[in-house]
């Protein structure tokens, strides 16, 4: 009589190791599943206060910006002889506007001050004319009182001044600009542009009942040179 005769060890060694492979994959599965959770799900309350980060600092961007005002000088020219100033000058004056600062040896020629957002019509009327400018920004952040009341000041003495440039209009009162100058809240001495402000204000003070074309190149050249005092 024959007998078959089975390894009963080399069975057990596969089944071990069919064994261990099982807990290897499942040992993956949940390491994997793990993983994955955590970048979807996991950070969920990290990727919120990044959203959230990144909507307070847009915010305080736009804040910024906000406070930024702009106001715009429109220059025409740069010489360093007299005689081109002249003629540039007198173009300008035939076209209502026009006039020259000093600025390290040279003369600038420009044709007004503005605020910002009515100055591309000013350039696009100048271009029209045959006139090339171009555009010199002068910014004040209105970040404490002393600035946010120099921006007021400078806007509504533009106000005044840029109705003389409309049809028929000879000459504006200033009875309403005073008044509203001598009502301002007064600034202590802690703005770094105090100065400025209180020029502002006696400048106003001082102007005559009714100002006239006249008046305009004189006030320009004012308000410019307030602007360069701005820190």
């Amino acid at each position: 009589m024959r007998y078959t005769r089975y390894n009963l060890k080399k069975n057990d060694k596969g089944g071990y190791r069919f064994l261990i492979a099982l807990v290897i994959v499942l040992f993956l599965s949940l390491l994997l599943g793990s993983v994955i959770s955590n970048m979807f799900f996991g950070n969920g309350k990290q990727n919120a206060q990044l959203v959230k980060q990144t909507q307070e600092n847009s915010s305080t961007k736009n804040e910024t910006k906000a406070d930024i005002v702009k106001f715009t000088a429109i220059q025409c020219g740069v010489f360093t002889k007299k005689e081109n100033v002249d003629e540039l000058l007198g173009t300008l004056n035939k076209l209502g506007g026009g006039f020259t600062v000093s600025d390290n040896n040279k003369y600038r020629v420009l044709y007004g001050i503005y605020k910002d957002d009515d100055s591309q019509k000013t350039v696009k009327f100048l271009s029209d004319n045959k006139v090339d400018s171009m555009k010199i920004y002068f910014q004040v952040d209105k970040n404490d009182e002393c600035n946010a009341q120099i921006v007021e000041l400078i806007n509504a003495i533009i106000s005044v001044f840029n109705k003389l440039s409309e049809t028929d209009i000879k000459s504006v009162q200033t009875d309403k600009l005073k008044q509203w100058s001598s009502g301002l809240k007064k600034i202590d001495g802690s703005g770094k542009n105090i100065q400025v402000a209180n020029e502002l204000k006696d400048y106003i003070d001082k102007l005559p009942k009714e100002v006239s074309q006249n008046s305009v190149m004189s006030n320009d050249i004012f308000i410019y040179n307030e602007l360069k005092k701005i820190k």
